[in-house]
C-alpha cells in the first residue's frame, strides 16, 4: 500500500493595501504644490496607517513646507518658491525648508518634526511597505505611491551621511518631556518604570534616522500596535530616573509622539530657572 504523502506546512502571510483611486496619478514633472494637497487631503481624512497626532501636525506643517521661499546663489542668485518647484526637485526643497528651522525663534523640536515630515513625503511619492515584524500575527501593510517613479528613485534625506551628520551636530533638541499614553509603559527587564499617564525627562541622542538596531537600549517604550507608516520617527538616547538625589539612565528609543515638553534652563539672578516648552500643534 503506497504510502501517504505527509500535509504541508503551509504559512500565509496577509497583506493591508492602502491604494487611493486612479493613483499614481502624479509625474515628476508636476509641481510640488500638486503634491503637498494630493498628501494634505490624505491627512485630512485621517488615514489607517496614520496616527491621529500625526495626521494633525502634518497638516499644520504641509502648508509651511507648500509656502517656503529660499535662495540659491547659482547659476544666478535667485528665490525659489517649494509651491513652483517640479516634485523632480523636491529634495534640495526638504533640505532647505528643514535648516530653515535652526534657529532660537523656532521651538528645539521643529527641525525632527520637519525632518519626519519629509520622510513621510518621500514614502508616499514612492510607496512604501511595512512589516510588524515584532507584532506575531500582526498583518503588514503596503502605501502605494502616488507619483510614477522608477522602482530605485528615493527622495528620502536617509541615505545622506552628510546631512544626518550636520543635523545631529545643530540639532537642539536635548532635554524633553515624555508623557506615556494609555496602554503604553516603560519597561527595563521584567520591572515596570513608568505606567500610564505619567512623566519622565529623556535626554535626546543623534539624528533619529542616523539610529540604526545594533544601537542597544537597556529600557523598552511599550504601545499596543497599530499600522504606523512612520514608526520609525523616535527619539534615541537615555531615560532618566530619579533615584534620591541621584538619578539613573537607561539607553532607550522613545517614540515621537510621546514628547510633550522640551526643557530650557536659564541662569536668573546666579539660579537655574527651567521651563517647560509644551511642543507646537499639540491640539
Amino acid at each position: 500500500m503506497a504510502k501517504k504523502p505527509e500535509p504541508l506546512l503551509l504559512r500565509f502571510h496577509k497583506v493591508l493595501v492602502y491604494s487611493l483611486y486612479g493613483e499614481p496619478s502624479l509625474t515628476l514633472r508636476d509641481t510640488c504644490s500638486d503634491l503637498i494637497d494630493k498628501l494634505s487631503s490624505i491627512c485630512a481624512a485621517g488615514p489607517e496607517f496614520l496616527p491621529p497626532e500625526t495626521s494633525r501636525r502634518y497638516l499644520h506643517l504641509l502648508p509651511n513646507f507648500k509656502n517656503f521661499v529660499f535662495s540659491v546663489p547659482y547659476p544666478t542668485p535667485r528665490d525659489i518658491v517649494v509651491a513652483t518647484e517640479p516634485i523632480a526637485a523636491i529634495r534640495r526643497s526638504m533640505e532647505e525648508w528643514i535648516l530653515s528651522f535652526f534657529s532660537d525663534k523656532h521651538h528645539p523640536i521643529l527641525p525632527s518634526y520637519a525632518l519626519d515630515l519629509t520622510q513621510f513625503i518621500a514614502r508616499m511619492v514612492r510607496g512604501q511597505q511595512r512589516t510588524a515584524w515584532y507584532e506575531e500575527g500582526k498583518p503588514s501593510f503596503e502605501v502605494k505611491p502616488l507619483v510614477r517613479v522608477e522602482e530605485d528613485y528615493n527622495v528620502s534625506l536617509d541615505n545622506d551621511k552628510r546631512f544626518k551628520r550636520d543635523f545631529t551636530r545643530n540639532n537642539p533638541l536635548y532635554r524633553v518631556i515624555c508623557h506615556v499614553p494609555a496602554n503604553g509603559s516603560v519597561k527595563y527587564q521584567d520591572e515596570t518604570i513608568f505606567r500610564p499617564g505619567e512623566e519622565f525627562m529623556f535626554l535626546t541622542g543623534r539624528c533619529h534616522l542616523s539610529s540604526g538596531f545594533d544601537d542597544y537600549t537597556h529600557a523598552d517604550c511599550h504601545e499596543p500596535y497599530h499600522p504606523n507608516l512612520q514608526d520609525d520617527f523616535e527619539f534615541f538616547g537615555e531615560i532618566v530616573v530619579p533615584r534620591g538625589e541621584n538619578a539613573v539612565f537607561y539607553k532607550s528609543r522613545v517614540p515621537a509622539n510621546w514628547v510633550i515638553a522640551s526643557v530650557r534652563s536659564d541662569n536668573v539672578g546666579g539660579k537655574r530657572v527651567e521651563t517647560r516648552i509644551p511642543v507646537p500643534f499639540s491640539d
